[in-house]
């Protein structure tokens, strides 16, 4: 099952129902796709493009409905080409949101634009947020399901 997913659209209704379903969301405001992969035990998001204020505001409500559910939540952020402090936001807001509910949130793959905003983070002596300690590398089979 295909899903669109547009800045004005409701996400929870929007989701993948099925495990296993793909939910690719493009028409984002800006240049950011993001896939939705179902398996067992565990919900992968591919984020693609750009991580700013105009794919923050669609991102962050998928994103905030996700973190409810109590799989563990897969961020795959290898794709991801720019991130400024907005589109970051929804990451470390669905990271304190799984620590106090009952499932998890980590990152997947490697980013360069992360590694430069955590580098500026370390160089102006802030605390880096645990979400952005340390990323888990992609897996052959491209499931997320118990990979580290």
């Amino acid at each position: 099952m295909s899903v669109l997913l547009a800045p004005a659209s409701p996400v929870a209704e929007r989701a993948p129902a099925h495990q296993g379903d793909v939910a690719p969301a493009s028409g984002l405001e800006g240049s950011a796709k993001v896939e939705i992969d179902l398996h067992s035990g565990s919900v992968l998001v591919s984020l693609t493009g750009e991580l700013d204020l105009a794919s923050a505001a669609v991102i962050g409500p998928m994103l905030d409905v996700l973190v409810k559910q109590p799989q563990q939540l897969v961020i795959d952020v290898s794709a991801v080409t720019f991130v400024d402090c907005a589109g970051l936001s929804p990451l470390l807001r669905a990271e304190r949101a799984a620590v106090s509910g009952r499932g998890g949130v980590r990152l997947r793959g490697q980013c360069l634009a992360l590694s430069r905003l955590t580098g500026l983070m370390d160089h102006a002596g802030l605390p880096r947020p645990r979400l952005l300690a340390t990323t888990h590398p992609l897996v052959a089979d491209a499931s997320c399901a118990g990979s580290d």
